[in-house]
């Protein structure tokens, strides 16, 4: 499984960076999903001449702008045909009237399984419907006999850390925001997760990376601060 990193920004116009807002592309088996779409997928990859034939899912956390910015440009790509899973109702109704796509609602669980890549939703509560209902979604993705959990944004208090991460459930990757909750708050957490490598991303403000970076090398875990158009093999 490799995991490439598109955009790692966080949610707010910054004039000081030219950093892409968040978008995670993860491949395996020759085949591709995109977790979010707050860069410019198709542009970025058609620049390199990317197959985009090769994307078989697209996952929307939540509907903050930064998270599903370029989303409309996917749907425009007559080259991708894939599925795209959505994070509301609202935005099911919008995208369906706007786009001849296969759209499907994201689930809490299990709601993906391709035989090659499986995906589950563990709710956040970083946003909240009218109805008290969470629309905010983290992903496990697992494939290969891999496992990555992308915690998509969550509250300050971290009330919506997921549990199975705090009970030492081990997971290969942890790809987690850095702008709701305060460091020392995330840390805590990381600590009694069993994982070998955390990417801290969605960093805000930028001045946070001082002491992201004073961390590095002092963890159980290997800390990682990936940048746009960084990329590991898991």
């Amino acid at each position: 499984m490799k995991i490439r990193f598109l955009g790692t920004n966080h949610g707010m116009e910054d004039s000081k960076t030219n950093k892409n807002r968040q978008c995670i592309l993860i491949e395996s088996a020759g085949r591709s999903y995109i977790f979010d779409a707050g860069a410019p997928v198709a542009e970025i990859l058609e620049k390199e001449d990317y197959d985009l034939s090769r994307i078989k899912g697209i996952f929307i956390s939540h509907r903050h702008t930064d998270h599903l910015l370029y989303l409309a440009q996917l749907c425009e790509n007559k080259s991708i045909n894939a599925k795209i899973y959505l994070p509301d109702d609202e935005q099911m109704a919008r995208y369906s009237k706007e786009y001849d796509r296969r759209f499907f609602k994201i689930c809490e669980g299990n709601f993906y399984n391709d035989l090659f890549m499986k995906v589950s939703s563990v709710k956040t509560k970083h946003l909240i419907d009218w109805e008290g209902n969470s629309i905010c979604h983290g992903f496990l993705v697992e494939a290969e006999g891999k496992r990555v959990h992308i915690t998509s944004d969550m509250t300050p208090e971290l009330i919506d850390f997921p549990k199975y991460l705090e009970k030492g459930e081990a997971v290969d990757m942890i790809v987690s925001e850095c702008a709701h909750p305060e460091i020392s708050g995330l840390f805590e957490k990381f600590d009694s997760c069993n994982a070998e490598r955390i990417a801290v991303i969605h960093v805000y403000p930028e001045e946070r990376y001082d002491e992201l970076n004073s961390r590095m090398g002092k963890n159980s875990f290997e800390l990682l601060l990936p940048a746009d158009g960084d990329e590991f093999i898991i």
